[in-house]
């Protein structure tokens, strides 16, 4: 029974963990949409606190991979939860229609009950990290060199649209 537990927990942390690096990652290649919702919240230094949020959220992701069962990982967690939380609090007690841009332009959704709904989640994931031994700890290198191999696997293959217009193009344009 420990052992199921322990392996929903780092199932729970390994999808966590892509999720806030893809998430900062994305808005660190298009910086736009968060600053645009940042700005929209009537919130200044957008431009900051973009870079802040996307290197926060990285750092969440990271320390979820290799720093199990410390304070500082469920910190992170914790923060950006009650950040998300607050934005989204924020956003509907004053009926703002403001896109999250969680993760970049093309997934964006309406910032609201979304975000709201899964602060428990948000919680119990930081709350996992502190809460349930660890496991997997000498492997944790290797296990995020690889949750970071499919992450970049998954923005290489967004990209084949972009590679196939380009090789589209070049043929083109040496065939002339």
């Amino acid at each position: 029974m420990r052992e199921g537990i322990q392996a929903a927990a780092l199932l729970a942390q390994i999808a966590t963990a892509m999720l806030f690096v893809w998430a900062g990652a994305s808005k660190f290649a298009q910086p736009g949409p968060i600053r645009t919702t940042i700005a929209a919240l009537k919130m200044a230094w957008s431009p900051a606190l973009a870079l802040a949020l996307a290197s926060c959220e990285i750092a969440a992701g990271l320390a979820l991979l290799l720093l199990p069962g410390r304070w500082l990982t469920a910190i992170l967690i914790s923060a950006l939860a009650c950040l998300f939380s607050a934005a989204a609090l924020f956003a509907t007690i004053r009926h703002l229609h403001v896109e999250c841009a969680c993760f970049g332009s093309s997934r964006s959704a309406l910032l609201g009950w979304r975000q709201l709904a899964l602060l428990p989640a948000w919680l119990a994931v930081a709350a996992s990290v502190i809460g349930i031994p660890p496991v997997l700890i000498e492997d944790r290198l290797a296990l995020t060199f690889t949750a970071l191999a499919i992450l970049a696997g998954r923005a290489l293959w967004s990209l084949m649209p972009l590679f196939a217009e380009h090789r589209a193009q070049w043929i083109a344009i040496d065939g002339s």
